[in-house]
């Protein structure tokens, strides 16, 4: 492609090939190669540095996920539905990070929920193999979507500790256990999924969110009468 490309838009086409993405141009901003079959070893260091928002969902590429080297400029990624694997290693560096996709891989291990930039507003790492405790009072204050649904995830969750702007929660089919409060919720929530889990104890329902739309608790171990 010639130097002077500063967008790339290949979505939907089936195109095969290896990705290299040391031989991209220079000056590119944005990057949308969903729903093809490219392949190739995904580097995040041989990204242009003017990249901002980069998409190769629904690809075959392989390798692990490491942001400290990506560029700096990157305010949105998404890897979703590759064949990446190992631990997802994240920077808080990635200042204007907000949006991070990288659920329908083969990712297992923990979050680094204490590195997420600060300004990230949607994270999806649904349908992995992540374990590990998931603790909400670390997480951006933006933040408003989080998608871990389909994974290993266990402990407790206090929703109280949510961010108060978030409008999705979605951690259905996780191992989360312990009794749960849902009264003190954010406002702006509007789709909570909590189901198939290890919940436990009764639920009062009495102090919803006022832009609450869908909630769903099914497949757990709640006890008693929903108040």
């Amino acid at each position: 492609l010639p130097e002077t490309v500063v967008e790339i838009w290949f979505m939907d086409r089936s195109f095969s090939g290896v990705l290299d993405c040391g031989k991209l141009p220079k000056r590119l901003s944005l990057i949308n190669l969903g729903n093809n079959r490219l392949t190739g070893t995904l580097s995040f260091a041989e990204l242009p540095a003017s990249v901002k928002r980069f998409s190769v969902a629904r690809n075959f590429l392989t390798g692990t996920l490491d942001l400290r080297p990506a560029p700096r400029s990157l305010m949105y990624v998404n890897v979703f539905r590759n064949n990446l694997h190992g631990t997802i290693t994240i920077t808080r560096d990635l200042e204007l990070l907000e949006g991070l996709h990288v659920g329908g891989n083969k990712f297992h291990g923990n979050l680094q929920l204490d590195e997420l930039p600060r300004g990230l507003l949607k994270l999806g790492c649904d349908l992995n193999d992540h374990s590990g405790p998931f603790d909400l009072s670390v997480l951006p204050r933006p933040l408003k979507e989080i998608r871990i649904f389909t994974n290993g995830y266990y402990g407790s969750l206090h929703l109280r500790d949510l961010p108060r702007e978030m409008t999705h929660f979605l951690v259905n089919a996780n191992s989360f256990s312990g009794e749960l409060s849902i009264e003190d919720l954010p406002d702006t929530l509007q789709d909570i999924d909590l189901r198939e889990n290890k919940f436990e104890g009764s639920l009062a329902l009495t102090k919803l969110p006022r832009d609450l739309i869908e909630i769903a608790v099914g497949g757990n171990h709640f006890s008693g009468s929903a108040d």
